[in-house]
């Protein structure tokens, strides 16, 4: 009797599912966290991390992880794990849809004969109030704690942090998604890996806003100058400190001058200064949308995608002159016709056994002239954008998968791509005690791919994901020349060395177009001899599609593909920064297709866009000047430029030439009051290697190290400077350094 009961007790232990309502739950063999700490953000992508222990480990197997979404679908993630003699941990990242949903682990080994455990897992009910959720990283992990208990009266919104550490910035940017805002001060960056830095890059790129305070060391390895709007904001509530924004694609980065990790108490002591800090890096709009429940800037994906590639239409070549020939020919020709001459012998009573013959023959014609134009199979509907920069390339690939029955179907994808599951809404209707039925959408992370298998799905119901892949390029593809762009003339010339054909290729300028139409690989294109549209749009948005349509029209296509990339390119010229005065892009399509492996009776429908950014030089801009500093033995102490120099133009230029065996210690930007009639420049740029970078407003005074970027190979200075009126002052830029190797 006592060893039956202790073997009920072994069956019911082994094979009963674990049920636990806490972030972390264990068995003897499993171990799993999902998220951050004891906070997980529902709407968002969340990581699961699965430890494996004891036997399960040592023998190798397969984790399966099973996700409800908002929409009744099931997805279920599989990867393989190797065999270890300690432990394995696995890492999912998976759209939570609501946070009272459950998901379930089971794990699969490979001992003879194989064994399985389940873990099912019922998330903790979402809090009332909405949120802000902080990431901090720092050498010290009490620095920035007091993120934690900032409270904002002008939004309905709590803070929370999470205190992370080096090895928990994870290579994946989704699994970021989480953190509203991440906060770095008092640590060395270079401490990261290099997937680490591209992840928190990705993170900003897709919407993230990342601060860096002032004791952040080698800030350069995350901000990408190159790529970025920069504007400068003072808080006087923090004795003046300047935040400078630094746009990335939906997200920016922010820089402070002042240490994060020093002003705790005075910062949670004073509510003005953090109503008006947490409004600067936010902005108003934002912390409206974040009141909201379930938002996540990631799940915008979603739309985009589904908008983008619903207007991909599988080819199916309807021909409706033929249709309506058969239509025509039988109603009004063969059934009166027949009916006629049935009565004429007075043999109607045949009709009735006759119309149903002729209505078979009839369907019969139509069943095979119109076999060409009914789907048989799974079509794939995509759209590439590759944005090329420096010497890599971003390709993200929105994907729209479908077919014309319930039955079964698996897609493969090479696994080189960052595959993401984009959910068509977000809802928190999901109930919670709802049970799990058949799987209906399977991921299996295989080694050589990915395969995608879709189970009872609806016909023709969409599926929507996402593929990104970062890749080097070869230093000998990339577009050569010269742009020069000043009221509203363009000049220069651009050749193609990129390795492929562009068609419909066009050079958006801020305010400017210029149809470059057909680009083919080892060519050049004079830009004097094309045509030019001016963009009606005085804020630089994209224009309308009167503007674009004659760039994307071919007569030999179909209005429909027209339509197509004219979608396309009125999206990405949304995501373009088309005020930089400085920055232009040269936009184009390929044929060249994406790396998809799909069964070979599917068919794949898409557009590839391809983006190269282009630096615009102004040595045409205005007025240029050539000046020198003055220098005496040993020390130089000058103006580069005199009070009464001014531009009377938008733009101007000036190269200030430094003397040979001169050292610059300081630079100073000077604007001298003498009077209220005064106007000085807005924007200031300094040349940094191989494009102009914005300094002021923000900076007026700079160190030898940080000179060090802008003094080129010729010993000089390039400036440029900006205006929004037609007439304004340049500053006084003066310099202080030393005279090395001085004849006596």
């Amino acid at each position: 009797m006592k060893r039956t009961i202790i073997f009920l007790f072994l069956f019911l232990w082994i094979f009963t599912p674990i049920y636990s309502f806490a972030n972390t739950w264990t068995s003897d063999s499993i171990e799993a966290q999902v998220g951050y700490g004891n906070y997980i953000n529902p709407g968002r992508y969340t990581p699961v991390t699965i430890t494996i222990k004891n036997g399960y480990a040592a023998s190798g197997g397969e984790i399966e992880l099973s996700v409800p979404t908002n929409t009744n679908d099931r997805y279920l993630y599989k990867k393989p794990y190797p065999s270890s003699p300690g432990t394995v941990r696995v890492t999912f990242c998976v759209p939570l849809s609501t946070s009272e949903e459950r998901i379930s682990v089971s794990i699969y080994n490979s001992q003879n004969p194989p064994e399985q455990i389940v873990l099912n897992y019922s998330f903790p009910q979402e809090t009332e109030n909405s949120h802000i959720f902080f990431g901090v990283l720092s050498n010290d992990s009490n620095n920035l704690n007091y993120f934690n208990q900032l409270n904002l009266t002008n939004f309905d919104l709590e803070c929370y942090s999470y205190t992370l550490s080096g090895e928990e910035i994870p290579s994946d940017f989704r699994m970021l998604d989480n953190f509203d805002c991440i906060i770095i001060d008092d640590f060395k960056l270079s401490t990261l890996y290099e997937t680490q830095i591209e992840s928190l890059k990705d993170w900003v790129y897709h919407g993230g806003i990342l601060l860096l305070g002032e004791q952040t060391e080698s800030p350069d390895l995350l901000i990408p100058f190159s790529s970025s709007d920069v504007s400068y904001m003072t808080i006087s509530e923090l004795d003046y400190a300047t935040l400078a924004k630094y746009t990335y694609g939906n997200g920016c980065f922010f820089t402070s001058s002042v240490s994060l990790t020093s002003i705790g108490s005075f910062f949670i002591n004073n509510q003005l200064l953090q109503d008006t800090f947490i409004e600067s890096l936010f902005g108003h709009d934002l912390l409206l949308n974040l009141e909201q429940p379930s938002f996540s800037i990631l799940h915008s994906l979603e739309s985009e995608a589904a908008a983008l590639t619903s207007q991909v239409q599988a080819t199916t070549d309807v021909n409706l002159f033929l249709y309506g020939f058969i239509l025509i020919t039988y109603l009004f020709l063969l059934v009166p016709i027949i009916y006629y001459q049935l009565k004429k012998r007075d043999q109607t009573r045949y009709f009735c056994f006759a119309l149903p013959m002729i209505s078979i023959l009839v369907a019969g014609i139509i069943f095979l002239f119109g076999s060409s134009t009914r789907f048989s199979h799974p079509f794939l509907n995509y759209v590439s954008i590759q944005q090329y920069e420096d010497n890599i390339v971003k390709e993200s690939v929105f994907t729209g998968i479908q077919a014309p029955y319930n039955r079964s179907y698996s897609v493969s994808i090479d696994n080189s791509y960052q595959l993401i599951p984009l959910q068509t809404s977000i809802s928190s209707n999901l109930l919670s005690n709802q049970t799990f039925g058949s799987h209906e959408i399977y991921i299996d992370y295989r080694e050589s791919d990915y395969l995608l298998t879709f189970n009872n799905l609806v016909a023709f119901n969409m599926r929507n994901f996402q593929l990104e892949k970062t890749s080097t390029i070869p230093q000998d593809q990339f577009v050569s020349g010269n742009v020069t762009y000043y009221d509203n003339s363009v000049s220069g010339v651009l050749s193609n060395q990129l390795g492929m054909d562009l068609t419909h290729a066009l050079l958006a300028l801020p305010g400017y177009f210029i149809r470059i139409g057909e680009f083919p690989n080892n060519t050049s294109v004079t830009l004097e001899d094309c045509d030019s549209q001016m963009n009606a749009s005085a804020s630089y948005q994209p224009p309308d599609s009167s503007i674009l349509k004659p760039i994307v029209f071919t007569p030999s296509e179909s209005s429909s593909h027209t339509d197509m990339k004219l979608n396309l390119l009125y999206y990405y010229l949304q995501k373009c920064n088309l005020s930089n005065q400085n920055m232009g892009y040269l936009i184009g399509f390929t044929n060249n297709t994406t790396n998809f492996q799909l069964d070979t009776d599917y068919s794949v429908n898409g557009l590839t866009l391809v983006s190269i950014p282009i630096s615009l030089t102004t040595t045409r801009m205005g007025k240029e000047y050539y000046t020198s500093l003055p220098a005496e033995t040993h020390k130089i102490s000058g103006d580069f430029s005199e009070d009464e120099e001014s531009i009377y133009s938008h733009f101007a230029t000036v190269r200030y030439d430094i003397l040979q065996d001169c050292t610059i210690e300081q630079l100073e930007l000077l604007f001298p009051n003498s009077g209220s009639s005064t106007s000085y420049v807005s924007k200031i740029y300094f040349w940094n290697k191989n494009k102009y970078e914005q300094v002021y407003p923000g900076k007026t005074y700079f160190k030898k190290e940080e000179l060090e970027n802008y003094i080129t190979s010729e010993n000089s200075l390039l400036v440029q400077y900006y205006t929004e009126d037609s007439y304004a002052r340049l500053p006084r830029i003066t310099a202080i350094g030393e005279i090395h190797n001085v004849n006596n």
